[in-house]
């Protein structure tokens, strides 16, 4: 992850995740790349969860699976409602998939994002 940014609203980056602060928030969040499969058929699977200070994120799995033709990047989104504890936590994004997910270079490559809006 890109960690360019201001602080705004207790949300700050920290080292490769997003710094909360103590509150309600809603996280989008995307994720993209090219899953080694086991050359069947929907084999590759693209996956992705968010964890808050080390733990998962109930319901904040997703997944989608892929055909094992070349040139195939599926992306996985999600919207979800977080409630960050007192004292805060530290949100971030990780690849869900068993196996090791990469990218065509002819493609956009891996890519994940996650957008953050404090609701209360």
């Amino acid at each position: 992850m890109t960690t360019i940014g201001t602080s705004y609203g207790g949300v700050s980056l920290s080292g490769g995740g997003v710094q909360l602060a103590a509150g309600t928030y809603t996280i989008d969040y995307t994720w993209q790349a090219d899953a080694a499969g086991s050359g069947t058929s929907a084999s590759e699977l693209v996956s992705a969860y968010l964890t808050l200070s080390g733990t998962e994120v109930a319901g904040s799995r997703i997944k989608a699976t892929t055909s094992t033709s070349p040139s195939i990047e599926d992306q996985v989104s999600n919207s979800i409602t977080i409630t960050v504890p007192a004292g805060g936590g530290v949100l971030m994004l990780n690849n869900g998939a068993v196996a090791t997910a990469g990218h065509n270079s002819s493609l956009t490559g891996i890519t994940g994002s996650i957008n953050v809006q404090r609701v209360q």
